[in-house]
């Protein structure tokens, strides 16, 4: 059945799939629609968006690409986030640091 589902999901278009999500705060949803637009946004340009703070923006950025929305690229003050496979299936891998401070490919765990 789960297959069914997901099968489903992935034929949906991103928008809709945006849409129809309930665990996405409204504001995710604002910058998940930005970056369908603009193909990538950055914690500052998500928390004038907003209007939030950059910290807040910065957890929200982070709980969106352990959910798939997005990936991250670069790091400090270049960091972007980009359409991660929830957006576009197969958008790339995602590596974030395990407690060992090693990379690990979070698609692979």
């Amino acid at each position: 059945m789960a297959d069914k589902r997901e099968q489903y999901v992935r034929l949906m278009e991103p928008k809709a799939r945006i849409d129809r999500d309930p665990i996405i705060a409204p504001r995710q949803k604002i910058v998940l629609r930005h970056v369908l637009k603009t193909g990538e946004v950055s914690s500052r340009e998500y928390a004038e968006l907003t209007r939030i703070s950059e910290s807040t923006a910065r957890r929200d950025l982070q709980e969106l690409i352990l959910g798939g929305w997005l990936r991250k690229q670069g790091s400090g003050i270049a960091t972007l986030y980009l359409p991660g496979d929830l957006l576009y299936p197969g958008g790339g891998e995602q590596r974030v640091h395990n407690a060992d401070g090693d990379d690990a490919c979070l698609n692979c765990m």
